[in-house]
């Protein structure tokens, strides 16, 4: 039908879903001024010939057992006929009988109206979403979607759908440490021109090991510093097998263009050590 949600996706989940074009009066179901009476009688007439079940594309059904549908007719649509969904047994509409008069008459098997939830109901009346047969159309009524934390941690039966439909399960997630898929605890710094290190360059490779818990921080410049406090860092048990000095060379040139400033040769060794840290981590 013309409102059946995730075309795309039926599609390609079911390749022997065979699609017909609409014609006669059931091109008329999704027209905006079609009315609840010609919806009504177009999905009787769709129903009726074999029976079965007509749910909205925003209409998801949370209770359902095979029980609770054997009967000769359930309305559960809303006042345009779009949404909610109907229920109808083969062979018991006519000609001279149509869900209307089904309706207003008792017969062997049950004959009822229905009324599905809509999302503020969710939170107001929790009670209308649990119970068994429940509905609910999620749309409409000032509450035009809900958000992943809405259904996160709902214990009930809308969020154990809502999290099957999105997450694939039932279940409440629950975070999990994971050590087997760790970013690699590694600093990188970067240092050109060589020279005498700076007292706040030295603190700051002291904050990556002690405070941010590196565990190596590598050092990329085309010449290493000098001075008493890089000669520290090289004697020191604590810091010489923990910070490493990696050589590259101060790019001149991109594409056979030379460029003379140290000032571009800077930003773009910092660039190339950008893609190189992010290519390490890959590869780690």
């Amino acid at each position: 039908m013309c409102c059946v949600q995730w075309l795309d996706e039926l599609k390609h989940d079911y390749p022997w879903l065979y699609l017909y074009e609409i014609t006669g009066p059931l091109s008329q179901f999704c027209l905006p001024n079609a009315g609840n009476e010609l919806r009504i009688r177009t999905l009787a007439e769709l129903l009726g010939e074999e029976g079965g079940i007509y749910v909205g594309s925003s209409t998801w059904i949370l209770n359902f057992p095979s029980s609770f549908r054997s009967v000769d007719v359930d309305l559960g649509l809303d006042s345009d006929g779009m949404e909610g969904y109907m229920i109808l047994r083969a062979g018991v509409v006519s000609a001279n009988t149509s869900v209307t008069d089904l309706l207003r008459k008792r017969g062997r098997r049950g004959r009822r109206r229905s009324t599905c939830a809509r999302i503020h109901h969710i939170y107001h009346r929790p009670d209308l979403v649990n119970h068994t047969g429940a509905c609910v159309v999620v749309s409409g009524d000032g509450f035009k979607r809900f958000y992943p934390m809405d259904i996160w941690e709902r214990e009930d039966a809308f969020g154990r759908l809502a999290r099957r439909i999105f997450y694939g399960t039932e279940a409440i997630r629950r975070p999990a440490p994971s050590s087997g898929d760790l970013v690699p605890n590694l600093a990188h710094m970067i240092w050109v021109g060589g020279g005498r290190m700076s007292y706040v360059f030295y603190l700051s490779i002291l904050s990556l090991l002690y405070v941010a818990g590196m565990d190596v921080v590598y050092i990329h410049g085309n010449m290493p510093p000098t001075g008493p406090l890089w000669d520290e860092i090289k004697i020191l048990p604590q810091t010489r097998d923990r910070v490493k000095f990696i050589t590259r060379t101060l790019p001149l040139k991109v594409l056979a263009r030379v460029y003379r400033t140290l000032y571009f040769s800077i930003g773009l060794f910092v660039t190339l050590c950008a893609v190189y840290c992010v290519y390490s981590l890959l590869l780690s």
